[in-house]
Parts: C-alpha cells; structure tokens; sequence
C-alpha cells in the first residue's frame, strides 16, 4: 500500500524510489551536535550500492528536511513538508524507512540506542528504532524546539525554559527558564542552549532543578546552531554571518569564520568545525585550531542541520521555496 510516496512493510514505511548511496568507510564513532548517541541493531534488509563522486544523496525527495541525527550504522530526520515525518536509512545507503508520519511540524531529533526521539509543534515524542504500534508522547508544552540526550534523560527547549525528562518517561522537570530557547546540546556537565529572542547562550547543570535563569556564557546574533566539544562551545551567528566560538570557562569569542552567508547548522569533532551555509547552499569546514574555511560541497539546496561522526559528513538539504519538494538527505564520507 502506497502511502504519500512510501510503501507500507512491516509496521514501518519504505521508500518507494532509494536514493543511491556512499561507500561507507570504516569505524563509525559519533561527535554530533552534543547528542548521546550509540550503535543500534536493526532487521531491516537493505541494498547498499557503492557511488563515486560525493556528496551524495542518502535519501531524496524529502520535503523540508529540517534535522538529522547519527548513531553508528543509520542516519535519522525529520522533514516539515506534507504531512511531516521521521525517516531513517542506513549509512551504507539502501532503502529509506518512514517510522512515524503525521507529524505537526517535527523539528529536532535525537538517537539513543533503542530509540529516536523527536519535537514536534505540541510534544516531545519517542519511537523504537525497530517499530512499534505508536509514538510516545514523553512531554507537552508550548512550540517544542532543540532534543538533546544523556545516559538518562533527554533535554529539550521550548518556549519558556530547558526541560529534561527520564529517558523512561515520567515527569519533567524545568531546569532553566529562558524565553524562547531552541538549539541545545548537552556534554557529561551542562546543558547548553540558544535563545533567538534574548540572544543569549547560557548553560546550566545537568543536576540542575530549580529553573532558573543559566549562566550566560555568550551573547551572539541568532544563534540557529550550537556545538559542544571538550573545550569550546561553537554557534552560528546567522544574523552577522559568522561562526564563532567561546571557552567552556567563559572568555572572551573568538571568530571562526566570517562572510559566510546565512550559517545555521553546525558540528565539530576532533579536527575541525563544520556548519552549512542556507543563504549560498555552501557545507563549509574549518580547523579548530584556525584556518581559512574549505568547502566541502556547493549548490545545495537550503543547507540546514549537520552532523559529523568518523564515518561521514551528513546534512540534511531543506529543499527549494516555495514546496521544498527537493529536499534531500546528503552524506560525503570521510
């Protein structure tokens, strides 16, 4: 049964066209946007092919993909168009799966080893990586924006402050008030989060219970992505097209690059920053340590979210105004 373009096939939804697919190189380890992120198992049967000339897409024809995550062996993303979904398909490349539509303007998402977690314009929900008879509703609130994940929670931002709930279910708890928060990532102390109102990039602790209002760490100018490493903290700066970074000890930012036009997305990993370019279609990098920019792939459509792990670059492309019909799902191997 045909259902919006996918084929309805054990509890999951396939593809009808499979995009080609990248080689993929070997050992897999994730440094994505902050999320906690581990090797899955599917049963899913796929066919992988082996294509020469990268960047390549995984999955095409994804209306207004928005966001995309990583674990060792699939890529995950949410698209906005039609009737709003959450897909996956396997690094290797092969037959992409819908595995939850019907999604009121899905935004963030977030893996675990089990599970996929995502927002959505009302809830923060949760659905098996292997199927399952419907989505999980961990939490409402107002506009839910940014996932992020631990060993045992998943944070998020939405208007109003930084909520976090057991990875399990239960009650959430507000752990910091902000105005309208969005892009978050977490590392083993703090949350760290975005607000585009106020401007500000503020952390809190992970403990943390009383709601308050975060340490400021940086001022930026729409802030559209955050990264997290060992040492620094990197954003966006799409309002002055700029990429930046501060010491996670506080100091003064430091620039990255400049000029580059309408940066959101952004990842980092032991080597260098990544971010995509909205505004001229550009996925661009540079090294940590400083450097002139290299760009990796052009001629994009609408570059948003980008992940990074030792395996590959993936970004998801939002598509072209005013349908977003060729949005797309991009992967160039290391």
């Amino acid at each position: 049964m045909l259902v919006d373009g996918w084929a309805r096939a054990s509890g999951l939804l396939v593809a009808v066209i499979v995009a080609a697919a990248c080689q993929r190189p070997t050992k897999p380890e994730d440094h994505g946007n902050g999320g906690s992120t581990t090797t899955t198992t599917t049963t899913t049967t796929t066919t992988t092919t082996t294509l020469t000339g990268c960047p390549c897409p995984l999955a095409a024809s994804q209306q207004e993909a928005l966001a995309l995550t990583v674990d060792a062996t699939h890529v995950y993303w949410t698209t906005g168009g039609g009737v709003g979904t959450i897909g996956m398909v396997p690094k290797t490349g092969g037959t992409p799966l819908l595995l939850a539509t019907m999604q009121a303007n899905p935004n963030s998402i977030a893996v675990d080893a089990t599970d996929v977690f995502w927002s959505n314009a009302t809830d923060l929900l949760e659905y098996p990586i292997a199927g399952g008879p419907a989505p999980t509703t961990l939490a409402s609130q107002v506009s839910p924006a940014g996932v992020a994940l631990d060993a045992t929670s998943v944070y998020y931002t939405a208007t109003g402050g930084v909520w976090k709930v057991p990875l399990a279910g239960g009650t959430p708890t507000l752990i910091a008030s902000a105005v309208s928060p969005h892009p978050i990532v977490v590392d083993a102390m703090n949350v760290y989060y975005a607000d585009l109102t106020t401007n500000e990039i503020r952390y809190v602790p992970i403990a943390a219970v009383d709601g308050g209002a975060g340490t400021l760490l940086a001022t930026a100018q729409q802030p559209k992505g955050i990264a997290v490493d060992d040492t620094y903290l990197y954003w966006t700066n799409s309002g002055t097209n700029q990429v930046m970074k501060v010491a996670l000890a506080g100091g003064t930012p430091v620039q990255v690059a400049d000029m580059q036009i309408g940066c959101t997305g952004i990842a980092v990993d032991k080597t260098s920053v990544y971010w995509t370019n909205v505004g001229n279609g550009s996925v661009m990098s540079a090294p940590l340590a400083g450097g002139t920019p290299t760009a990796l792939a052009s001629s994009q459509t609408a570059p948003v979210a980008i992940v990074v792990d030792e395996s590959g670059i993936y970004w998801a492309n939002e598509g072209s105004s005013p349908d977003y019909l060729d949005g797309s799902i991009m992967a160039l191997p290391h």
